[in-house]
């Protein structure tokens, strides 16, 4: 190393006049400084050095030792070694190199691995996950992995044929969520044109259809700038700030980190077609238990909460078939496949005349309809008026 202590050098000057200086060769200590082409010889682990000053390093490959050369070097771009530097004797002056180099290049991981770990950490599904980036398994995995290596740890846990986030998984989510939705938001007010508006919403169908679409005119004529794309997949909640800005899902209990407002409180019907009805003479709950019931697979609760509150918590239907559509369930009763299990709401929105309400007993649903969103999405102008607009309403 050098003999004796030298000036330190001023920062700034070395790097912006560094990229005048040749590329320092792997074969430096034998042929000394020599112009190369770094994309065909070096490539990304090529660095510049202030051969002026007699500071040089070269690095055969980014995971390889550095040779080091007197007490201070100077580094212009791409990948570095830090541990190798904490043999300079002028700790200072690496500090500040170390500081700036950090400010100059500091690598980030690839957005698309960043993309996929964040889908399978909110999904809790690498199947779901794969499926809503149209990706195949292996595909998924690879970018998964790819980030894994990059940080250096470990952020799932495999079991089987699932794979559920570990503490760093966390940690990273924590961190990074935040940045990525920050960054989709910059994205999408410089997207904007001509004053437009766009709301991204999670909408379950049948509210869609029953509630929410039917009143849209009055919300258009009041903000006809604003415009909706809606998304209708299940669980919109684990969508927000990628796929949608906000969502109106059906749930007993809304995450706490998520602001919520509740829309209504429901009660559960029984509801069958009528001339079904009729046939069977199914007067009292007890005799649902020759008979098939249909309950939403979104919502599990229900059925257990209807035969407590109707005194039959024993009764064992036929069977119980699960649907994970409203509609679906409506259509179903109305052909005489069972008996639903669901909102009133439902019933009273649907005014078809093929249904009818088989008991006149109360049972308030343990589900309820809500407005959901990132709390940081509220500063967003679409997802302001779409909301304060729905609470008006009353919808």
């Amino acid at each position: 190393m050098g003999q004796g202590p030298h000036p330190e050098p001023d920062l700034q000057r070395a790097l912006e006049s560094i990229a005048k200086i040749g590329i320092c060769h792997p074969d430096f200590e034998k042929k000394g400084p020599t112009e190369v082409d770094p994309e065909k010889s070096l490539g990304e682990d090529a660095y510049k050095a202030h051969s002026v000053w007699r500071h040089f390093i070269y690095c055969a490959s980014a995971n390889s030792a550095m040779s080091v050369a007197n007490d201070a070097t100077t580094i212009y771009k791409f990948r570095l070694n830090f541990a190798a530097f904490a043999r300079l004797q002028n700790q200072r002056f690496f500090v500040a190199v170390r500081q700036n180099e950090e400010m100059i290049m500091r690598r980030l991981p690839p957005l698309r691995s960043l993309e996929a770990f964040l889908r399978v950490a909110k999904l809790g599904s690498a199947k779901a996950a794969a499926s809503e980036l149209a990706l195949s398994p292996p595909a998924l995995s690879r970018r998964i992995k790819a980030l894994e290596d990059f940080i250096g740890k470990s952020l799932f846990d495999r079991r089987a044929q699932a794979m559920v986030i570990n503490a760093d998984g966390e940690a990273l989510l924590a961190a990074v969520e935040p940045a990525m939705d920050a960054m989709a938001e910059a994205v999408d007010e410089l997207a904007g044109r001509g004053g437009e508006y766009r709301l991204r919403l999670g909408l379950l169908p049948l509210f869609g259809s029953q509630r929410l679409i039917p009143r849209l005119p009055e919300l258009r004529k009041a903000f006809p700038k604003l415009h909706i794309d809606v998304d209708t997949s299940g669980h919109a909640e684990n969508l927000l700030g990628d796929v949608v800005d906000a969502a109106i899902i059906i749930a007993a209990e809304v995450d706490p980190k998520l602001y919520s407002v509740r829309l209504d409180r429901n009660l559960v019907y029984a509801i069958a077609s009528e001339v079904w009805a009729k046939e069977h003479k199914v007067e009292k709950p007890e005799d649902l238990a020759k008979y098939t019931v249909m309950v939403h697979s979104d919502m599990p609760m229900i059925f257990d909460a209807w035969r407590q509150a109707m005194g039959v918590p024993k009764l064992k239907p036929a069977a119980v078939d699960s649907l994970d559509s409203g509609a679906l369930m409506l259509e179903a009763a109305a052909n005489g496949l069972g008996v639903a299990i669901m909102h009133g709401s439902h019933f009273s929105d649907a005014r078809d005349p093929r249904l009818t309400r088989l008991f006149s007993a109360e049972v308030e649903s343990p589900y309820s309809y809500y407005f959901v969103c990132r709390p940081r999405a509220l500063k967003q102008r679409a997802v302001k008026i779409f909301h304060d607009w729905l609470l008006k309403s009353g919808v």
